[in-house]
């Protein structure tokens, strides 16, 4: 590993660019050497981790095999029986290992990588150079040679004034001053050259050289002469000058060129964005006496240096104490402006182009992002907040909406902002899907609290979920606290409606089916789904004992009379079925059965049976704490009359001490169906040997007949179930055998004598 410190402006990034362009130079067509880099960003430093900057290291060294996918599966593979590790070569070059928080742990990883060659940069601070994670490295230090600078002060000599091009004696002072002053350091020696523009005779450039500053305070010195330098120009010239100054220094993340020009003409009684104001991007820089630069090949304006950045915010109260209150005005006046008060699902689209980098309105992706953020940090709020806030237009509920569904810190922040201010609350899209849907989703608990203090609705949307089931999906047990701790029901319900999808002026709309609209405005049902029913359902051991912790009614039966019992048990439910008609309910991506999809049963067999087996363990746990619970009605039946204990017998899922769980409980085991089929029908029909055992031993009567006039006995022939037949017929006295086999159904049938006969002539 090579470390290169060096102090600020030396030319750390600089030299790591060169090298990464050499390096891809040379080997970049070579499969078997891989190059990866990675360039640390202060401005980003809370949102760089190790996973984030080891995963796009880990994405460039797979890249520069050609077939990707086969040849790292391949790869892989081949490696995994062996214990060994590919041979490819590894070159990995980081940048500015002092402006990343997690740079050790990044180092530890890389350098743990087998024949890996590491290049890594930082300004010179002992706390990086001497720590264990780099011993062993050889180091370089970077400072600018004089050769190096004299090359970059004569190639941009010709800045200065006509008279210096025509003094060759001059132009060697120039540069013997600057060399002196700048200490080894290119950033210095830029400032120094530029702070010479504009001087009109040697005498006045003569001063300026012998004033030029050294030693440690030599940065600020050289960017307060850049500022009077900004402030003795036309005003006109120096209001735009902080203007830029101000987006490129406290916008949150960096801004496009097209957002540059278009966020520093934007004034608050604007309705529209006038476009005969935009400014060419190059004018905008020249005002800025050498402190900006405009970066083509990302298409961004930037600062020349993070110690610019760093110098214009500790003296912002100089030149523009009120940076974000003049941010927050331009950003919410966009927003306003007549061309975004329209539908959600318009501004929606119009927000995903601009993303995707269409363009057509610039600032609406960073306005939407950040305004509510530089609101909260403005010391003084603009006019332009309370206009906002009161505005009718419909970009400012969409806003809220927008910024919920997007679920990212910023989006977190603007959301509070905007609840905290008194916007509408219960926006919907087309989905039905409302902020506080969404908030639940996020994890945010305070906008939770916010929305419920404010009463947002708690209605389903077309996934037929509510807020509250939301938090059974997450396993949020705080979230879930914050809505009972509001008063929202434990039991809170939905009835499973359909939603079909219709098109209107280009839009989508979703209503009810015609068949379920009379249950829709019968909405004050008290039977349906609720939070327990779906965790027991899924399969949540964790909410489970949540919800019963907290009061859920075991018994509460759905609108087809399924207790949560019941789902526990069927791992499924009545109403629309997947993949059909499609809602939260029977999607089976929603089951904890689902991660078995992600492992391969021929690669990792271990791994497949001991997720099987904990799958297992999550089920007997939910059916533990239900029976558990004092207030459960194992007896409970749903509209076919079919029990818990009806389920078991028919399940070959569920193992026969389940059954013994039940009747244990007190379930009946003669309790019978709409049609009088009882559990021992149940398990005849499916097979169920060792559960028809148990219920005979129990007592079942084994000649009880359902509305066919079909017993346990006509149902074992009907299967073939042979051995069932025996146990059955074990259980009747002698004396009743021959008329119990001999018994008809409702029609009059042998059944017994014709399913033989029927299955033999087979």
């Amino acid at each position: 590993m090579l470390f290169c410190p060096g102090l600020p402006g030396a030319g750390k990034t600089v030299l790591a660019a060169i090298v990464i362009h050499h390096l891809l130079n040379l080997f970049g067509n070579d499969s078997n050497i891989g190059i990866a880099y990675h360039y640390c960003d202060l401005g980003h430093r809370y949102n760089e981790t190790d996973n984030l900057i080891l995963s796009s290291i880990l994405k460039q060294l797979a890249q520069c095999s050609g077939s990707l996918p086969d040849a790292m599966s391949t790869l892989y593979s081949k490696h995994k029986d062996k214990g060994t590790r590919p041979s490819l070569r590894e070159i990995a070059i980081i940048d500015g290992l002092d402006e990343c928080l997690v740079w050790r742990d990044v180092m530890a990883q890389l350098r743990g990588l087998q024949g890996a060659n590491i290049l890594a940069t930082s300004r010179a601070i002992s706390g990086i150079a001497n720590d264990l994670v780099l011993k062993g490295s050889s180091i370089l230090e970077v400072h600018a040679r004089g050769t190096d600078v004299r090359k970059y002060l004569n190639r941009k000599m010709s800045k200065l004034s006509r008279f210096v091009m025509r003094d060759q004696q001059l132009q060697e002072d120039i540069c013997n001053a600057i060399l002196g002053a700048s200490g080894g350091m290119f950033l210095l020696a830029r400032l120094h050259l530029n702070s010479l523009e504009g001087k009109l005779s040697i005498g006045t450039l003569r001063d300026a050289l012998t004033a030029l500053p050294t030693g440690a305070l030599a940065y600020d010195e050289a960017y307060d002469d850049a500022m009077k330098r900004i402030e003795s120009q036309h005003r006109e010239r120096t209001a735009i000058a902080k203007d830029v100054l101000a987006w490129l220094t406290f916008a949150k993340r960096p801004l496009r060129v097209e957002e540059l020009r278009t966020a520093v003409i934007v004034q608050e009684t604007d309705s529209h964005l006038d476009e005969e104001r935009l400014m060419d991007i190059e004018d905008m820089v020249s005002v800025c006496a050498g402190l900006v630069e405009i970066d083509e090949k990302n298409d961004r304006g930037t600062l020349i240096h993070n110690t610019t950045k760093k110098y214009l915010k500790r003296t912002r109260a100089k030149w523009r104490p009120d940076a974000d209150a003049a941010i927050t005005a331009s950003c919410l006046t966009y927003l306003l402006f007549r061309v975004f008060d329209v539908e959600f699902s318009e501004i929606d689209e119009c927000l995903q182009r601009e993303k995707a980098g269409r363009q057509l309105y610039p600032l609406l992706d960073y306005s939407m992002e950040y305004s509510a953020l530089h609101a909260r940090l403005a010391v003084t709020k603009p006019p332009s907040v309370a206009r906002f806030l009161s505005s009718e237009s419909r970009v400012t509920r969409n806003w809220l909406l927008l910024k919920a569904k997007c679920g990212n810190e910023q989006g977190k922040e603007t959301v509070e902002w905007l609840i905290e201010h008194g916007l509408c609350t219960d926006i919907r899209d087309a989905e039905g899907r409302t902020p506080l849907r969404y908030a639940v989703l996020n994890g945010w608990e305070r906008c939770v609290q916010l929305l419920l203090e404010r009463r947002a609705s708690l209605d389903s949307d077309i996934e037929n979920m509510t807020p509250l089931h939301y938090t059974v999906k997450n396993g949020d047990e705080a979230i879930a606290r914050t809505f009972l701790s509001a008063g929202t029901p434990v039991d809170t319900l939905v009835v499973r409606q359909t939603y079909i999808p219709t098109y209107q002026e280009g839009r989508v709309i979703y209503v009810i089916g015609d068949s379920e609209k009379s249950v829709a405005q019968n909405s004050r049902t008290v039977e349906g789904l609720t939070t327990l029913h779906l965790a027991a359902l899924t399969g949540s051991q964790r909410m489970t004992k949540f919800l019963l912790d907290h009061g859920a009614n075991p018994n509460f039966p759905s609108d087809s009379g399924e207790t949560p019992l019941h789902l526990a048990l069927r791992r499924d439910l009545y109403g629309p079925k997947w993949p059909g008609i499609v809602d939260f309910w029977n999607d089976p991506d929603n089951r904890v059965e689902c991660v078995l999809d992600y492992i391969e049963l021929d690669d990792d067999e271990d791994e497949y049976c001991s997720t099987q087996d904990w799958i297992q363990k999550e089920r007997l746990a939910i059916l533990d704490l239900l029976l558990e619970n004092p207030e459960v009605d194992v007896d409970a039946q749903d509209i076919f009359g079919i029990s818990s204990l009806h389920i078991a017998a028919r399940s070959k899922d569920l193992s026969e001490s389940i059954t013994q769980k039940l009747i244990d409980k007190g379930a009946t085991i003669s309790l019978s169906t709409k049609e009088n089929k009882t559990p021992l029908h149940f398990a005849v029909m499916n097979g169920n040997l060792g559960v028809v055992s148990k219920l005979l031993t129990l007592g079942a009567d084994p000649t009880d007949e359902d509305v066919n006039g079909l017993n346990a006995l006509h149902y074992a022939a009907q299967k073939g179930h042979l051995k069932i037949m025996q146990d059955v017929l074990s259980r009747v006295p002698d004396f009743l055998s021959e008329t119990f086999l001999g018994s008809k159904d409702k029609n009059g049938t042998e059944c017994v004598a014709s399913s033989v006969e029927q299955r033999w002539s087979c």
